[in-house]
């Protein structure tokens, strides 16, 4: 087993790192610093289905930091790399995303995915740990089918405390045979695993998140594609996880808030259609009137003019549309 030895590293101020895609060099510059592990053992010894390959603590602040999950080798691992501070840049499955702080990104190598220090960003702090074997990598797959390629976890959560743990304990020598590295892997990716009642938190800030946003913009045009970068992730992901959440569709729960909006202004103001459509969000008070009444069977003008029974079915307008 390797270790570099961290207590002889210079302070984060003073270290650099720079790294590409064929390996790890040892030139340090001032504005960054690295702190990285490598765990090693017989090839030949018990074949253990899950291993700790890698943990580090790193800050980049060059350009040419960039990897390539294509690659790396023909050894296949998995990757787990959580902001801390500053912003890195992912591309994956031909959309690139941010990767902001809170936020983790779940790869597998080899894989065709890149990431790197984008141009808007000066420097990217984050800690990653990386495991070898086809439980870690049945089970990050079965996450990230789940989750998406790049997941919040809190700062104070206990994934996040676990990664700050092991770093600790390759610096002291606990991880000292292929056993005890086993048993730490199983014990990081299990916790990731068990963090979807962290996920279920996040969920519900994301949610509000939304909520707030469309309310305070609702008198404007709301795209998915807004609310997916609110949410920080992907169009695709942030759809099929909202409709998992709330049952609705991103577009038919923003139609959703517009109607309930419009149907109240229609009962409690005189305001005329055309302006009520303006303040829904509406530029066409004519394709205003055209959705209300395929939602709910009847124009504006009849509803307020009594010629429509009470329309006790908002919450259920979208049933026919999911």
């Amino acid at each position: 087993m390797k270790y570099d030895d961290c207590s002889r590293r210079p302070p984060p101020s003073e270290a650099v790192c720079q790294r590409d895609g064929e390996g790890r060099s040892d030139d340090y510059e001032s504005g960054s610093l690295e702190e990285f592990n490598d765990i090693f053992f017989p090839s030949d010894r018990d074949a253990l289905t899950c291993m700790l390959l890698h943990c580090g603590h790193m800050v980049v602040s060059r350009r040419d930091y960039r990897w390539n999950g294509l690659l790396r080798g023909n050894v296949k691992f998995t990757i787990w790399q959580y902001t801390l501070s500053g912003e890195g840049a992912l591309e994956l499955g031909g959309e690139r995303r941010r990767v902001m702080p809170g936020q983790a990104m779940l790869l597998e190598v080899p894989e065709d995915h890149v990431y790197f220090l984008p141009e808007n960003s000066s420097r990217w702090e984050f800690l990653y740990v990386s495991l070898y074997g086809p439980e870690p990598a049945r089970l990050q797959r079965e996450f990230r089918r789940r989750h998406g390629s790049i997941c919040e976890f809190a700062p104070d959560s206990r994934v996040v405390g676990m990664a700050y743990e092991l770093l600790r304990r390759c610096r002291t020598g606990e991880i000292f045979d292929c056993y005890s590295a086993s048993a730490a892997a199983y014990e990081f990716i299990l916790e990731m695993c068990a963090s979807v009642d962290g996920h279920n938190h996040q969920d519900g800030k994301m949610l509000r998140r939304v909520h707030d946003y469309c309310l305070a913009n609702i008198h404007n045009r709301i795209t998915v594609d807004e609310l997916a970068e609110l949410a920080g992730c992907t169009r695709w992901h942030f759809s099929r996880r909202f409709r998992e959440l709330s049952g609705y569709s991103p577009h038919d729960y923003v139609l959703d808030l517009k109607m309930r909006k419009a149907v109240r202004l229609l009962q409690s103001t005189d305001a005329p259609v055309k302006e009520i459509a303006y303040s829904c969000g509406f530029d066409n008070p004519e394709y205003f009137s055209r959705v209300f009444y395929r939602i709910y069977h009847t124009f504006p003008r009849q509803f307020r003019n009594g010629n429509a029974r009470d329309i006790d079915w908002l919450g259920d307008f979208s049933e026919e549309r999911r």
